[in-house]
C-alpha cells in the first residue's frame, strides 16, 4: 500500500476516535470550562482534554488550547501538567501533517522532563519525539529516541509499556523494506502484550506482522495474521480496528486474485467504517474496492465508486486523494466498453483524449506531491493507453518514463536498505564494545585468579622444602646423639673388656657409614624432587603452549576456509547471473528481431497496414513481456505460456500459417501459482520451428503440454513437433549456406544445471526422436520435469 495511507491507516487502527463521538465530548468540555472561572489545577487539566478532543474536529483550534493551557501551567509552575500541554500540541500539529512544528514542541516537552529528571515523562516524551521523526523519515534518530524510551521503562520496573515504543520500531524496519527486524520486533511486542494479556496490543502486532508479510508478497501468511488479529479485535468492539482488517484481508485477497473474497471483506468494512461516520477512512476502502472492481473488468461499479471518492477528495481539496482518482479514471476509460462512455455522454471517438485528460491531470498531481509511486502507474496507465491508439511513438516515450520512475523507486529503496545495513550496524558496534569491555574485565580477573592460585603454589612448595630441611636436620641431631652416648659406654667399659673395646670402636665405625649412606640418600631424595617438580612444571607449560598453537592454526584454517567458500559461492552466482543474461540475448536474439522487422517492411510494401498494425502490437508487447519477465528469478506458468503463445502467433504470422500449434494445460494444473524458471520454454520450440518444421515444404504442427505427473509433485512440459527429425534437420543444416544458430537449448539447460545446484533440485529435459508406426523418424519431443513444492 502507499506509504501515505499506510500512516493513515496505523493512526485510524489505534487511535482515532468517530467525529461525532469526539464532537460530544468536546461540548460537554467546553460547557464546562465556561462555567469554571479558577486559573488552577482543574482548569489547566480541562483545557489539556479539550486541546486532545480538537484533534479530531479542528487541530488548529486544538494548537490555540494548547497554547493557552502552556501559559496556564507556567503561570501556577506546573511542569509534570506543562508536558502534557506541550504533548497535545504537538499532537494537533502532528495530525495535520506538520510535523516540524509537531517536533519542536516534543523537544521542549523532553527538556522539562531532562531538567526535573522525572524518567516517567521523559519516556512519553522520548516516544512522541520519535514518532514525530518516523514520519519525517529521520529512522536513525527515531531508532534512537524509542531506544532510550525503552531503557527508561525498563529501568522503573514497566517493562509492559516497551510494546508500544517495539511496535512503532518494527513500523520504521518495515518502512526501510527490513523486514525479517520488522517481524522481529512485532514479536517481541506481541510476547509483551501476550504475557500482559493485553488484547488491544496483540490484535496490534498481529496487524503489523500481517503488513510486513504482505508487503514481502507472502500472502497467505499476511491472511493469517490478518485473521488472528480480527480475532483477537472482534471481542473488544472496536470498530475502528475491525473495519480495518477487514479491509485489509479483502485487499489480500485481491493480491491473490481472489476477487470475490476481496470483495466480500472490502465491503464489510466499508459496511463498519459507515456505522463509525469515517468518512475519509470509509473513501480509503472505497479505493481498495475500485481496484478489485477494475480487475474483475466491473468497469460501471468502479465508475459509480470513483465518482463518489471524487466528490469526497473535492470537498477536502485533498491532493493525493484526487491523484489516485484521475488516475483510476484514465485507466478506467481506458479498459471500458463503448456503452459505458455513451452513458457517461462521451463519444466513441474521445476515448483516448478523455482518458488521458484524466492521466495527464493525475501525473501533474503526483508530480507536485511527490508520489513516485502514483507517478509510475500514471506513466504506466499512459503507455497502456498511447499502445491501444497505436501511437508507438508516444507510447515508447512514457514507458521510458515510466521505466526511469521504476528505477527512481528502487533506488530509493536500495538506499533505504543501505540505511537499515548502517543502522544496524551501529547498534550492533554499540552491542559489540560493551562485549569487549565485559571480556577484557573477565579476562583480567581471569589472570588474577591464575596468578593468585601460582602464588599458592609457590608457598605450598617453599613449605614443603622448608619441612624436608627441618627433618634433614633433626635426623642429623639423632645421630649426634647416639655417637656420643656411644663414646661413654665406650668409656665406662674400656677398663673392664679390652676386647669389647675393639667390638665397640668397630661398630662406631659401622654406625658412622650408616650416617654417611642416609646423608646421601636423603640428598638423592631432595634432588628427585626438585628435578620431579621441574619436569611437572616444564610438562604444563610445554601443553599449554602446544594448545594455543594448535588452537590458533585451526582457527585460521577455518577463517581461511570460510573466506574460501564465500569466494566460491560467489563465483557461483555470478555464473547463474551470466547464464541467466545469456538465456535473455538468446530469448530476443538479434536475427529474430531482424525477421520481425523485415516481415513489418514487407506488410507495409503490401500496403497490408492492418497486418502491419498487428504485427508490430504483437512485437511490442512480446519484447515487453521479455524484458519485465527476465528481471525475475521465477515467473508464473501462466506468464511464460502466454509470452510463449505470442511468439509462436508471431512466428505463424511470418510463415503464412505454415505452422500449426497447440498449447493445453491439464485442469489439476494451477497455472497461476506454480512458478518457473523466466523464459524457459521459448528456445525449445525456437529449435522446433527452425530445425524441424520450417525444412518440410508444407510446414507442420507443435504441441505444447502441460501436467502434472500422478502420486509426485513434479511438473511436466512436453514440446511435440511433427517436423523432420534431429538426424534429417543436422544434414540440412550442414548443407545450408546461412545456418540458424540457436544457443538458447544449451543456455537453458546451463541454467537448470545451476538452478539444480543451489536449490537442490531435480530439474532435467529430455529430448528424444518420434517414431510413427513404420518406425521411420517423425518428429521429435522435448520433455521438461521441474519438481515443486
Amino acid at each position: 500500500m502507499r506509504w501515505r495511507w499506510v500512516i493513515i491507516m496505523s493512526v485510524l487502527f489505534f487511535f482515532e476516535a468517530s467525529e461525532i463521538q469526539a464532537q460530544k465530548k468536546l461540548d460537554s468540555l467546553l460547557t464546562v470550562l465556561n462555567y469554571y472561572k479558577n486559573e488552577d489545577i482543574i482548569k489547566l487539566k480541562l483545557l489539556i482534554r479539550i486541546s486532545e478532543q480538537y484533534q479530531n474536529v479542528d487541530p488548529n483550534e486544538g494548537v490555540r488550547k494548547g497554547l493557552q493551557c502552556a501559559e496556564l501551567a507556567k503561570k501556577i509552575k506546573q511542569d509534570s501538567l506543562l508536558c502534557e500541554c506541550l504533548e497535545s500540541i504537538g499532537d494537533n500539529y502532528e495530525y495535520t501533517n506538520k510535523l516540524d512544528s509537531s517536533l519542536f514542541y516534543y523537544s521542549q516537552e523532553i527538556a522539562i522532563a531532562k531538567r526535573d529528571k522525572n524518567k516517567k515523562l521523559l519516556a512519553r516524551a522520548l516516544n512522541n519525539s520519535a514518532s514525530a521523526k518516523k514520519y519525517l523519515r529521520k529512522f536513525k534518530e527515531a531508532l534512537e529516541d524509542y531506544n532510550l524510551s525503552i531503557e527508561l521503562l525498563k529501568e522503573m520496573k514497566e517493562e509492559r509499556k516497551t510494546q508500544y515504543p517495539l511496535l512503532n520500531i518494527a513500523t520504521i524496519y518495515k518502512a526501510i523494506y527490513n523486514y525479517p527486524q520488522a517481524l522481529l520486533f512485532s514479536q517481541k511486542a506481541l510476547d509483551i502484550s501476550s504475557r500482559a494479556g493485553d488484547k488491544y496490543m496483540i490484535a496490534g502486532a498481529y496487524n503489523e506482522m500481517a503488513s510486513s508479510y504482505k508487503n514481502m508478497e507472502q500472502y497467505e501468511n499476511a491472511l493469517l495474521y490478518y485473521r488472528k488479529a480480527l480475532k483477537e479485535a472482534e471481542p473488544l468492539h472496536n470498530k475502528d480496528q475491525v473495519a480495518s482488517l477487514n479491509a485489509r484481508i479483502g485487499s489480500t485477497f485481491s493480491d491473490l486474485q481472489l476477487f470475490d473474497s476481496a470483495e466480500l471483506y472490502i465491503k464489510r468494512g466499508l459496511a463498519i467504517a459507515k456505522e463509525t461516520n469515517h468518512a475519509r477512512t470509509e473513501n480509503i476502502f472505497r479505493s481498495d474496492l475500485v481496484e478489485n472492481y477494475i480487475l474483475q473488468n466491473k468497469y460501471e461499479d468502479a465508475l459509480l465508486e470513483l465518482k463518489t471518492l471524487n466528490r469526497f477528495y473535492e470537498s477536502k481539496n485533498d491532493s493525493f486523494g484526487l491523484c489516485v482518482v484521475n488516475i483510476e479514471m484514465g485507466k478506467l476509460f481506458t479498459l471500458c466498453s463503448d456503452e459505458i462512455l455513451l452513458k457517461e455522454n462521451i463519444p466513441v471517438k474521445a476515448r483516448h483524449q478523455t482518458a488521458m485528460e484524466y492521466l495527464n491531470r493525475g501525473k501533474d498531481l503526483a508530480t507536485a506531491i511527490n508520489q513516485l509511486d502514483m507517478l509510475k502507474n500514471a506513466y504506466e496507465n499512459i503507455t497502456t493507453a498511447n499502445e491501444k491508439q497505436s501511437d508507438y511513438v508516444a507510447a515508447l516515450e512514457s514507458y521510458k518514463k515510466y521505466i526511469s520512475t521504476r528505477d527512481t523507486i528502487l533506488n530509493d529503496k536500495k538506499k533505504g536498505e543501505f540505511r537499515s545495513i548502517e543502522m544496524q550496524y551501529a547498534f550492533d558496534k554499540k552491542e559489540d564494545s560493551l562485549k569487549l569491555i565485559q571480556a577484557n574485565t573477565e579476562a583480567t580477573l581471569s589472570n588474577q585468579q591464575f596468578l593468585n592460585k601460582q602464588q599458592s603454589q609457590n608457598l605450598l612448595l617453599s613449605q614443603q622444602q622448608l619441612a624436608l630441611t627441618n627433618k634433614e636436620k633433626d635426623l642429623q641431631h639423632l645421630a649426634f646423639l647416639k655417637t656420643q652416648a656411644d663414646l661413654q659406654t665406650e668409656q665406662l667399659q674400656k677398663s673392664e673388656k679390652e676386647k669389647q673395646l675393639i667390638i665397640a670402636q668397630k661398630e662406631q665405625q659401622l654406625q658412622s657409614a650408616q650416617v654417611i649412606s642416609l646423608s646421601q640418600e636423603n640428598d638423592l631424595n631432595k634432588l628427585k624432587q626438585r628435578q620431579l617438580l621441574f619436569y611437572s612444571i616444564a610438562g604444563l607449560a610445554a601443553l599449554l603452549f602446544g594448545s594455543l598453537y594448535f588452537f590458533n592454526r585451526n582457527r585460521a584454517k577455518q577463517a581461511q576456509l570460510k573466506v574460501e567458500l564465500e569466494k566460491k559461492e560467489a563465483e557461483f552466482q555470478r555464473s547463474l547471473a551470466d547464464v541467466s543474461m545469456s538465456a535473455l540475448r538468446s530469448q530476443m536474439n538479434p536475427h529474430f528481431i531482424f525477421n520481425c522487422l523485415n516481415s513489418i517492411k514487407l506488410y507495409t510494401t503490401q500496403n497490408d497496414s492492418v497486418a502491419a498494425s498487428a504485427y508490430l502490437t504483437k512485437f511490442s508487447k512480446l519484447i515487453r513481456m521479455a524484458l519485465e519477465n527476465s528481471r525475475n528469478e521465477t515467473v508464473t506458468l501462466k506468464a511464460e505460456l502466454e509470452s510463449l503463445d505470442l511468439y509462436i502467433q508471431m512466428e505463424a504470422m511470418r510463415f503464412k500459417d505454415k505452422l500449426k500449434y497447440t498449447i493445453t494445460v491439464d485442469e489439476n494444473v494451477d497455472s497461476s501459482f506454480i512458478e518457473i524458471p523466466p523464459l524457459l520454454l521459448q528456445p525449445y520450440v525456437e529449435n522446433a520451428i527452425w530445425h524441424g518444421l520450417m525444412h518440410k515444404e508444407d510446414g507442420g504442427r507443435i504441441a505444447v503440454q502441460v501436467r502434472e505427473l500422478p502420486n509426485e509433485p513434479v511438473l511436466s512440459i512436453t514440446i511435440q513437433d511433427n517436423g523432420v527429425g534431429r538426424l534429417k534437420s543436422a544434414e540440412l543444416q550442414s548443407k545450408s549456406a546461412t545456418k540458424h544458430k540457436s544457443y538458447g537449448t544449451k543456455v537453458t539447460s546451463e541454467r537448470l544445471d545451476l538452478i539444480n545446484k543451489v536449490y537442490k533440485t531435480g530439474a532435467s529435459v529430455t529430448t528424444e526422436d518420434v517414431l510413427n508406426e513404420s518406425g521411420a523418424i517423425a518428429g521429435t519431443l522435448v520433455t521438461i520435469k521441474i519438481p515443486f513444492e
